[in-house]
């Protein structure tokens, strides 16, 4: 169970992970080598488990963003996900309950990558039986 302390923590570090322990202490009121603790015991726990950099994907080229769902006709979700995360235009993955059994965040460089992606690549895998494919308009990432 988190601590009110912790949950004002955890909060500011998921808007920015790069913010030190003095502006956080000056965001929260808490002392900073309280702040300073509390964040090396949430990493300790595994509740903090790492730090990663959200990129500008336009910057990249990657400008085309789509979530694929997928409908399995074998119930092989580990084996399905193990070869999903070599390629590299998938950015995420989840297993669901309901219709789509795995759900997709892809981002490619144009129309003609995501077709690729969908046509050429997904459709190959064993185990998938049926896609279908959502183009991200705006988002929050």
């Amino acid at each position: 169970m988190l601590s009110k302390k912790d949950e004002r923590i955890l909060s500011l570090l998921k808007k920015n992970a790069k913010l030190s322990s003095k502006q956080i202490s000056g965001q929260t009121g808490i002392p900073v080598t309280t702040v300073h603790n509390r964040i090396k015991k949430l990493e300790r726990d595994g509740v903090i488990r790492g730090y990663r950099a959200i990129v500008a994907r336009e910057k990249t080229g990657k400008n085309v963003h789509a979530f694929v769902h997928i409908e399995l006709g074998m119930k092989r979700e580990q084996a399905v996900v193990k070869t999903l995360e070599q390629m590299p235009e998938v950015e995420a993955w989840y297993i669901l309950t309901g219709e789509t059994d795995i759900l997709l965040k892809v981002s490619v460089a144009d129309v003609h990558e995501l077709n690729d992606l969908v046509l050429n690549k997904l459709k190959t895998v064993k185990s998938i039986k049926k896609t279908q494919t959502s183009l991200v308009l705006k988002g929050s990432d």
